[in-house]
């Protein structure tokens, strides 16, 4: 059977969310929801969610303040560990795709894609999808996360979520108005891009496309190189060891 018939036969059993763990999971939002609203300190006067993201409206963010509301966070990661050396090589990616690593989560009929039901690959990894993406690093847009505090989430327009942003790098530019340094995240520059990559580019500009050199700055129109989390030709920092673990 070919992979994508063996996809396709098991993509609704792949699919389905167990209610258990559907209950749990709107649970803990429902949770962190509130005390986004609230505010305070807990019982033993550690700082909630709220007092970290009051302390990101001001013009700095003390460490201290965030580490420990972050550090009081929990983590629900399905799968097992990471120990696939594909998912620690940039290059093998692809290899982990409808593996044991791989919900096999496919789309909704695309109406853009002439109705078909696309694969898009989900990671059952510690680290989730981070773990068997390509390495990019890009963050959503700007207007999306001003989007959801007009709807009413407090606390996830974008200047406040981006100290967090800035607080997880260590950009391989140094520190700046959207970049931070000495967080556990390398982000670092494609040096050598190949002769097809240039000519994409290329060819984007000819049609009036703008060169975009920083998709998770200013603007993430454009089109240009994306910044990745590599170090030394390896996967830089594995979601599992540069957040779950520390």
């Amino acid at each position: 059977m070919s992979g994508h018939s063996k996809w396709a036969t098991t993509k609704h059993k792949k699919a389905v969310i167990d209610s258990r763990r559907g209950k749990l999971f709107a649970k803990l939002i429902k949770n962190v929801e509130v005390a986004a609203r609230t505010g305070g300190a807990d019982v033993s006067g550690n700082p909630t969610l709220a007092d970290a993201i009051a302390k990101a409206k001001g013009s700095s963010v003390p460490n201290e303040n965030i580490d420990r509301a972050v550090k009081r966070g929990a983590g629900l990661e399905a799968g097992g560990a990471d120990s696939n050396p594909d998912i620690h090589d940039p290059a093998q990616s692809w290899q982990l795709w409808m593996t044991e690593n791989d919900w096999w989560l496919p789309t909704v009929p695309q109406a853009a894609a002439a109705n078909r039901t696309l694969y898009i690959p989900r990671g059952k990894v510690l680290g989730g999808s981070s773990s068997i993406d390509g390495t990019i690093y890009i963050r959503g847009n700007r207007s999306d996360y001003d989007h959801w505090a007009y709807l009413g989430n407090v606390g996830w327009d974008y200047e406040i979520v981006l100290p967090f942003f800035k607080k997880s790098e260590d950009y391989y530019g140094g520190a700046g108005a959207y970049h931070g340094a000495g967080g556990p995240l390398t982000v670092s520059r494609i040096t050598r891009p190949t002769a097809l990559t240039e000519a994409f580019i290329a060819a984007g500009e000819s049609i009036g496309l703008a060169r975009n050199d920083d998709f998770a700055g200013a603007s993430t129109l454009g089109i240009g190189l994306c910044d990745i989390t590599v170090r030394d030709g390896r996967v830089a920092a594995p979601p599992s060891r540069s957040c779950v673990r520390r």
